[in-house]
């Protein structure tokens, strides 16, 4: 019988994956039990898996760009600008450590042989798991940061220049969701915050900010296509382990919750919601419980609830955009929608095959 590895490396993705997250312990390199994977056979799955992602990464990066989409993470409005993957191995390295340094004396994170059945070789060990998942540990090594979040459509930079021209005369407003009053009212409040912040930037700040904003005001190629000028809508692909660091690995922030299935777990968000990339709110931010006792963690969101190499899986496979349990705007004119997998949908649009042409499985 080929060896887990063997069966990876021949196209079995899925399965072997599915066996790994099952398997109760891992042979030693020497045991002539292939079905069982060593430690380093183990590994190297997670090596392969994750070297394949990396590279699909940087081929999504390259095929959205082509359609004219701007990542927010590029920009430096809020932020200084970062490339949509960037390095990560400190600090996923220090959220392990952290980890081990809260959970690694449970019993969930020393097993012992007695404690599996049946009872393997004496020269057999567990698989080593938790506190910290190893797909996660070697995401963060390989792959890194990944924001995949859209810049465009513009979005008013709080700058003099855009609120200069808001008009103060009631009778100028037709938009219902406020009074008219009120929108004078919010426009003399962004005008005072406006310059206050101008008054506190240096020259050098304020000439990039208003580069920015320049190229938040350029038209998108594609302006015209309710899709493909809105990607953002549809949740595109966010692991941020800067974030994930900040609620691991900082004391004050990482809190601890009881889950539904019992324990006590912190419950780190590695993105923002569904609904914030698209400049809404409300949604459940995607999440893993950590720590957890096994090497796949499992993702919780709305309408989410699967492992973590499973759901890294079908965004790629739709082009790095997931898919919504509702959309964000409603109705979307003139867009259908399909039903990807139950309670998830999609445009019914080419734009998202295109985009996944191609990427390697994994």
């Amino acid at each position: 019988m080929a060896s887990l590895a063997a069966r990876y490396e021949a196209g079995e993705y899925e399965a072997v994956w599915e066996e790994l997250r099952v398997l109760p312990y891992l042979r030693a390199s020497a045991d002539p039990a292939p079905w069982h994977p060593s430690a380093e056979e183990a590994d190297d799955i997670l090596r392969m898996t994750f070297e394949r992602v990396a590279r699909n990464a940087d081929r999504l990066v390259e095929r959205l760009r082509e359609t004219g989409y701007r990542f927010e993470c590029e920009t430096g409005r809020n932020l200084p600008p970062k490339p949509p993957r960037r390095p990560a191995t400190e600090q996923i390295r220090d959220i392990a450590a952290s980890l081990d340094g809260m959970f690694d004396d449970l019993p969930a994170f020393t097993p012992q042989h007695s404690q599996i059945a049946p009872e393997p070789p004496a020269s057999w060990a567990p698989i080593p798991v938790g506190p910290m998942p190893r797909a996660l540990l070697r995401f963060g090594e390989i792959v890194g940061s990944l924001d995949l979040k859209q810049r465009y459509p513009f979005q008013a930079a709080l700058d003099v220049a855009t609120v200069q021209n808001w008009p103060e005369d009631p009778g100028s407003y037709t938009d219902d969701r406020l009074s008219p009053e009120a929108w004078v009212a919010v426009g003399k409040w962004l005008r005072r915050l406006a310059e206050r912040r101008a008054a506190e930037r240096d020259p050098v700040e304020e000439r990039r900010q208003a580069e920015i904003s320049r190229g938040d005001a350029e038209p998108h190629p594609h302006a015209g296509d309710p899709v493909l000028s809105r990607l953002r809508d549809w949740d595109p692909l966010v692991v941020d382990i800067d974030w994930l660091h900040d609620q691991t690995a900082t004391e004050e922030e990482a809190q601890m919750v009881p889950l539904s299935e019992g324990g006590l777990a912190i419950l780190a968000e590695f993105a923002p919601s569904f609904e914030f990339k698209s400049n809404t709110s409300g949604a459940w931010n995607p999440n893993l419980a950590l720590p957890f006792n096994g090497i796949d963690p499992v993702v919780r969101a709305e309408g989410i609830r699967m492992p973590f190499t499973t759901y890294l899986r079908r965004c790629f496979a739709r082009g790095g955009f997931f898919g919504v349990p509702r959309p964000v705007r409603s109705p979307i004119e003139n867009v259908a929608l399909r039903e990807v997998e139950p309670g998830i949908f999609l445009p019914d649009h080419p734009i998202f095959q295109t985009l996944a042409e191609g990427l390697e499985p994994f």
